[in-house]
């Protein structure tokens, strides 16, 4: 979900993988034939056994990544050490060994996760490096980790704002799922429908959505970040009421939060789409709440989330309308969650009072 972009600037809440254990150490048994087979590989490539150590080394630091949670910047510099001391034993032993295949996803991988912020702001990554090497595995072992190959590659395109590209790596990604409810292919159904949207097929994501909820379900996945998806999907569709039962389900699957929309492997692109989806989860901790006070300050972060979403990107974007629409709307209900406030319990409002006028825009 290393699981979960910009040209038209839609949402894209993309999941990008976890380095699951899909890099395996190699299990080479030093007895009988296989002793022999070690013995033979490194005659064929010397350097093979020591390769081996590395790559065992680099994956065990990988593991250790693990017990370190993305958001507490606490850790920040010792995840980036492991991350980095794995990537330095997978280059050695690329150097050793340069056509063993897990050596060089595993390198791949560390690539493609590697990340620096800059003391401007900026973030740096080795995206280009990293699909360079992606390729050239599927070049060179097309039957590596095929699957997990194109999912990365798809994360990767998505992140470069090239969603035809993504696309068509999703849909590979899926289409090498060994069975029908599989864990990869529920995440690359939920980024085909990110960038489904992000190319404008509204529609079209809405059916990735459930159908990336359907085989998630099956394959035991966690469900709220696909109804996050769905919820925004389904807004920009004009649809805002189911917008919200999923947005509800989505909040109630979290544990009442929108904690899973931060969570580790979890970016969108632009940055700002995140307003959108936690707009609609303030909409929808509001429909919850009892009490008129509570309900009103959900509802302000709504708005609140709205005019971020607008005013930092969001005004050009081809949703700024809908955006609009539902400040317009928002500040039409508070009003009315105020009133409700005010008055003491079971008093009706006073007679001839019609409601809040909409604002004209």
């Amino acid at each position: 979900m290393r699981r979960l972009v910009t040209a038209v600037a839609l949402a894209a809440l993309v999941l990008a993988a976890a380095p699951a254990r899909a890099h395996r150490a190699p299990e080479r048994v030093a007895v009988g034939r296989e002793a022999q087979s070690e013995f033979w590989r490194e005659v064929m490539s010397p350097g093979a056994r020591r390769a081996a150590t590395l790559l065992r080394h680099g994956l065990g630091q990988i593991d250790a990544l693990a017990g370190y949670r993305p958001e507490d910047q606490s850790g920040a510099a010792e995840r980036r050490a492991l991350l980095e001391g794995a990537m330095r034993r997978f280059q050695m032993a690329h150097r050793l060994t340069p056509d063993d295949p897990e050596v060089l996803y595993a390198l791949a991988w560390t690539t493609a996760a590697w990340q620096r912020r800059e003391p401007t702001g900026a973030v740096r990554r080795m995206d280009d490096e990293a699909m360079a090497l992606y390729q050239r595995l599927r070049t060179e072992h097309p039957d590596h980790q095929a699957q997990e190959v194109s999912f990365e590659l798809g994360v990767l395109y998505t992140r470069g704002g090239r969603f035809s590209e993504a696309a068509r790596e999703y849909q590979r990604s899926i289409a090498l799922a060994p069975m029908a409810a599989d864990l990869t292919a529920a995440l690359a159904l939920n980024n085909l429908a990110e960038v489904t949207m992000l190319a404008g097929d509204v529609q079209q994501a809405v059916a990735h959505y459930e159908r990336a909820l359907a085989v998630g379900d099956a394959a035991g996945d966690r469900r709220e970040l696909v109804l996050w998806g769905l919820a925004v999907a389904l807004d920009r569709l004009g649809e805002h009421r189911s917008a919200l039962e999923r947005a509800t389900e989505a909040f109630s699957a979290g544990g009442n939060t929108t904690a899973s929309l931060h969570g580790s492997g979890v970016f969108f692109e632009p940055a700002y789409e995140i307003h959108w989806y936690e707009a609609l989860g303030h909409e929808a901790h509001a429909a919850v709440r009892d009490d008129a006070a509570g309900r009103e300050a959900s509802l302000r972060q709504a708005h609140r989330s709205f005019r971020r979403y607008l005013h930092e990107g969001g005004d050009e974007s081809r949703w700024a309308d809908i955006a609009r629409g539902h400040l317009t709307r928002l500040e039409a209900e508070l009003p009315r969650a105020s009133d409700a406030g005010r008055r003491p319990p079971g008093q009706s409002p006073r007679p001839g009072w019609q409601g809040p006028r909409t604002r004209r825009r």
